[in-house]
């Protein structure tokens, strides 16, 4: 028998603060998250946004996030009055991501203003915008989330097919020698000032990317790798342990995640192998591997509650999106989304569904042909 979830959502908790009506809404979520997507497409057809107006409102939105991550971190590492526990989860003196608000779990929705706000500027050559486009390029980086990396690099390979291929070489080769820069220089302030709030970015840096790498049979790279973790102090608190390769393990496991994914991932697709056609329903089964029903992937997600009929309405959807696409920044926002949703769930984060809304109804409005 398939096993049921149950609300595990604190938000719903909260506002409804009732058994029933929590485990309810949690597993028809994706019925209300239709609804939404429903009314915004009311909301834009009536409103009859333009292009202009669209890459505006989106540039402004990430902007606005944007800001708000420095303010934040600002306030973070100058400790004033002690008020980041007030307004933040963030505890980027040990686990260091450049985030609006670093909500616990919350990280993969967190990214998207900077990842939209790079993908707008992206090609546009003109004083302004590079500099945007350079500044969403580190604030992409420094979320130190690899779903977002692996983005970035995905979208840097197909803009070389859209855009001047020279120009973008050039410009992603200057945006590597700033984020080095950056990395070096932030090393520096945080070991020259604080001890006690020092999250070592530079050897924090050197485990996330190998840990994107996935190498573990390389002696060199396993070398560096160990020698980062020893010098990661900031963990000694958190991990209390006396035994050093205790100490190393532990520390691995919180700052690599790619090991306990694939693990889900296996695990995923065993179960997916068993109910192949209409899957298991919305949230009507648990992964041992994470003790829930996320997969970390919409395909395996949608494998698992919908089965391949689903996976093909899905891409069959995506299919119409990127054939109707006319701008190049609307090709990528969407195929950036794609990209993110290989390796995490967005289809349970409603802002995805106003972006989505808005380009299918400005693509819909333009006279002009598709680009594909």
């Amino acid at each position: 028998m398939p096993q049921e979830n149950t609300n595990n959502s604190a938000t719903l908790k909260n506002f409804l603060n009732h058994e029933g009506l929590e485990n309810y809404f949690y597993k028809n979520y994706i019925i209300f998250f239709l609804l939404v997507f429903v009314v915004n497409i009311f909301l834009v057809k009536q409103l009859r946004i333009q292009e202009k107006q669209i890459f505006f409102i989106l540039l402004s939105f990430s902007i606005f996030f944007l800001t708000i991550s420095i303010l934040q971190n600002i306030i973070h590492f100058s400790k004033i009055y002690n008020v980041s526990k007030y307004i933040t989860d963030m505890d980027n003196c040990t686990y260091f991501q450049f985030l609006p608000f670093a909500v616990n779990g919350k990280r993969n929705y967190e990214i998207l203003p900077f990842l939209i706000g790079y993908i707008l500027t992206l090609g546009i050559y003109k004083n302004k915008f590079i500099l945007i486009n350079t500044t969403f390029f580190l604030a992409c980086f420094l979320t130190y989330s690899k779903n977002l990396w692996i983005a970035i690099i995905f979208i840097n390979i197909i803009s070389f097919f859209l855009y001047d291929k020279i120009n973008i070489l050039k410009f992603f080769i200057f945006k590597i020698i700033i984020l080095i820069f950056a990395i070096i220089s932030l090393n520096f302030v945080f070991e020259t000032t604080d001890k006690k709030c020092n999250p070592n970015i530079k050897n924090y840096t050197i485990i996330k990317i190998f840990s994107l790498i996935g190498i573990s049979q390389n002696e060199t790279i396993n070398s560096i790798k160990k020698d980062s973790l020893k010098k990661m102090d900031s963990f000694r608190i958190k991990v209390s342990t006396d035994n050093e390769e205790e100490f190393l393990n532990k520390v691995n496991y919180l700052l690599d995640s790619t090991a306990p994914r694939l693990e889900i991932y296996k695990e995923s697709i065993k179960k997916i192998s068993k109910k192949i056609l209409l899957g298991y329903g919305s949230n009507n089964f648990k992964l041992s591997s994470n003790n829930s029903s996320n997969s970390e992937s919409e395909p395996l997600k949608i494998l698992l509650d919908l089965g391949v009929i689903g996976l093909l309405v899905w891409i069959y959807l995506y299919f119409q999106l990127l054939k109707s696409c006319k701008t190049k920044w609307s090709l990528l926002l969407i195929l950036s989304i794609m990209s993110l949703s290989t390796f995490n769930i967005y289809s349970w984060f409603l802002p995805t569904y106003f972006i989505v809304t808005s380009i299918i109804f400005f693509e819909k409005n333009e006279r002009h042909k598709s680009i594909l």
